[in-house]
């Protein structure tokens, strides 16, 4: 028995040239969460890290979706499926600001942090081929896919070891804020 090659008009549906996209599923962040990440695992705070190890990761907790993709059905002989993988469910309001505060004074590269100061420029996104800053994240209008985080990181090495105790804000196009208080770690 061989196989017969079919035409993708016939018997595809997906998303990547052979017909309509599907209508993405979206849904609404409800709760979020922060997990400190070093090496894959969650971090000790207790511990120091290298930079290049330590990651915020930030996650969709509880969604809603707001709105359901159906398939039709179809009686036939040869099963239709997707060419590719389905557009993953995304966020209905895209990230909109970003900010980080210490809670406790330290020095980083010459500058003296004070208790309360606002510390955002100090972090990057990681995971893209760049690494791109916070402000460039926002301005293409972040959305949050599926299951994937959205990873920040320090910009670069500290001078010395440094305990950082930080609070992270995020808040969503719909102006709904998320705020993560107390997040310690150790870099060096």
């Amino acid at each position: 028995m061989g196989l017969i090659p079919l035409s993708c008009d016939l018997f595809c549906y997906d998303s990547c040239g052979c017909g309509k996209l599907p209508p993405t599923k979206n849904f609404v962040i409800d709760a979020m969460r922060v997990d400190i990440v070093a090496n894959n695992q969650l971090a000790d705070p207790a511990q120091e890290y290298l930079v290049e190890e330590l990651f915020l990761r930030v996650w969709p907790d509880e969604v809603t979706y707001a709105s359901v993709n159906t398939h039709t059905k179809t009686f036939s002989f040869i099963s239709s499926g997707f060419a590719c993988d389905p557009i993953p469910p995304g966020s209905a309001h895209p990230l909109k600001a970003i900010k980080i505060s210490t809670n406790q004074g330290f020095e980083w590269k010459g500058r003296t942090i004070e208790p309360a100061e606002e510390i955002t420029d100090l972090f990057r996104v990681a995971g893209f081929a760049s690494d791109p800053s916070l402000d460039y994240l926002l301005q293409y209008r972040f959305n949050f896919l599926g299951q994937e985080p959205l990873q920040i990181r320090l910009i670069d090495q500290p001078d010395i070891a440094t305990a950082m105790d930080i609070n992270l804000e995020l808040t969503l196009s719909d102006d709904r804020a998320f705020l993560f208080e107390g997040l310690k770690f150790k870099v060096r």
